[in-house]
């Protein structure tokens, strides 16, 4: 019976990898490392996760960084068919909170495909921007890059002008794929004491992708592994067998 058990037990270990790897895969999290402001770094992290058809975002900034929802930037790099469109951000954990999509591409000396802003209806006057026209993208952006910087507020709570800051943010990507989604920016704001200082942007980094050559050479080292076990396992088998002989 042992031979038996050997024989089938190591298939069973790989199926067994293999399925804790794929379902590991399901999340992906990946590193905002990358900003505007000189000498800040690692600000936190984007996780994704599939459910069902759609995508699930999860935002968290490390201590010392905060994330400004009015008047705030989520930026996405999407890659195949996926198009974001003014509907495609629902589900935030934030009550209140809506998002627009904005008609520049590039913000804070990075570029994106898509970028939204964001707002919980807590906040003083808005600016009125119109759907066409470069004079409102250009505003947008400068807005972005320099009036953004003079932002004050306290963690999670209203500042004077009822700003929301948060250390952590979830939202949903409706009809995407993890896999279209190949890079994650935003808006924060460095705390200074117990209020909001100046304000950056950040990206994640690309992440590293394994070259189909590696693929196929794991692939077929899996595939030697489980030939050389079950060689193993049939020379057991006739060694046994040829001893219950003698």
């Amino acid at each position: 019976m042992r031979p038996l058990v050997s024989r089938f037990s190591i298939p069973v270990l790989i199926v067994v990898a293999v399925f804790v790897a794929g379902q590991s895969s399901s999340a992906t999290t990946l590193p905002l490392d990358l900003a505007t402001l000189s000498g800040v770094a690692q600000i936190g992290t984007v996780t994704t996760t599939q459910v069902g058809g759609n995508v699930r975002v999860t935002i968290r900034l490390n201590s010392g960084y905060l994330l400004p929802t009015d008047d705030g930037y989520l930026m996405f790099n999407t890659s195949g068919s996926l198009r974001l469109t003014k509907t495609s951000l629902g589900g935030f954990s934030i009550s209140k909170m809506s998002d627009k999509l904005t008609y520049v591409t590039t913000i804070g000396g990075f570029t994106f495909t898509d970028i939204f802003k964001i707002d919980t209806g807590e906040g003083g006057e808005k600016r009125e921007h119109s759907s066409s026209g470069r004079d409102n993208h250009d505003k947008d952006d400068r807005s972005a890059d320099g009036d953004d910087d003079k932002r004050k507020g306290k963690h999670h709570h209203h500042d004077s002008d009822d700003q929301i800051l948060l250390s952590t943010l979830t939202f949903t990507i409706l009809n995407a794929n993890v896999n279209q989604l190949t890079g994650f920016g935003v808006q924060f704001c460095v705390v200074d004491e117990s209020s909001c200082g100046k304000t950056g942007f950040a990206k994640t980094s690309v992440p590293s992708v394994p070259e189909p050559g590696t693929l196929v050479l794991l692939g077929t080292g899996l595939v030697g592994l489980a030939s050389v076990a079950r060689r193993s396992v049939r020379r057991r088998a006739r060694s046994m067998a040829a001893s219950r002989m003698i």
